[in-house]
């Protein structure tokens, strides 16, 4: 069976890289790349694969909604990156990823995690099996950080969340950039997600 792989990476070396590599495995096919997330959702739209190689910092990457987005039963999600385990990957990994691979280990390394995952194994490294994605933003905010995480865990913008809470966006970036330590999160998206999975209610202790 060959293994369909499409790769989302911003570092057109790191795709050619991949292509000339896997293109002397008979076990893996190299159906697609794209260097954003948009344009990766899209052609995936057209293109099938069975595993989605992904770098985590890659253009349009919106942390745990562009995994949710990208796996499906059929396709599996590969975090390729420099990056060391952490609670962010965490979350990648709470929302659907399957694998880890360090652009650091080289090809060899990434090639056999690719067939792993490719074949419905879970293949990370212990440290990040285990580590927590994420933190109750009950317990941590204090109250105003956690007005503006409830307003963007509803969609609201920063800047709409300033409005609302009638501070200047200045301050609201302050306290998201606290919220963003604090939860382990990277972006609006990532307060989405998490909210979401907290069911979060500013009124509830």
């Amino acid at each position: 069976m060959t293994l369909r792989l499409f790769i989302v990476d911003d570092h057109p070396v790191v795709i050619e890289g991949i292509r000339r590599f896997v293109a002397t495995e008979e076990t893996l096919d190299v159906v697609g790349h794209a260097t954003s997330v948009p344009v990766a959702v899209e052609a995936l739209s057209a293109v099938a694969a069975d595993v989605v190689s992904l770098d985590v910092r890659v253009p349009g990457m919106e942390g745990a909604s562009t995994v949710s987005a990208l796996v499906t039963p059929q396709r599996a999600v590969l975090l390729f990156t420099l990056e060391a385990p952490s609670p962010s990957l965490a979350a990648l990994v709470e929302a659907g990823a399957s694998g880890f691979a360090s652009k650091s280990d080289g090809l060899e390394a990434y090639v056999r995690t690719v067939q792993a995952v490719g074949r419905g194994e879970t293949v990370l490294p212990i440290e990040l099996a285990n580590m927590p994605a994420g933190r109750d933003p009950r317990r941590v905010l204090s109250p105003r950080e956690r007005q503006l995480f409830d307003l963007l865990a509803r969609g609201r913008t920063i800047q709409e969340a300033a409005y609302d809470l009638d501070c200047a966006a200045s301050t609201a970036y302050s306290h998201f950039a606290r919220i963003k330590e604090k939860l382990h999160v990277t972006s609006v998206a990532d307060c989405v997600a998490l909210g979401d999975r907290w069911r979060f209610d500013p009124h509830r202790s």
